[in-house]
């Protein structure tokens, strides 16, 4: 997810902290239009997290099952 605070940070000019902190709100709104059986999903393309770009898989995985 660095590579997304990155971007955030280019496009927007927001702070790392500021770019985080978005990053962590959309995950929390995110959180509230899926089954709670999709969260760990989520968690795991949280920033911050070692998982690389599994998280794109995960968002992926999430949109479909809500579908």
């Amino acid at each position: 997810m660095n590579g997304l605070i990155q971007s955030l940070q280019e496009k927007t000019g927001l702070t790392g902290e500021q770019a985080n902190a978005a990053i962590n709100h959309v995950m929390e709104y995110l959180k509230g239009k899926v089954p709670a059986s999709l969260h760990q999903y989520l968690d795991g393309a949280a920033p911050g997290d070692t998982r690389g770009t599994k998280g794109t898989a995960y968002l992926t995985l999430a949109r479909s099952a809500r579908g």
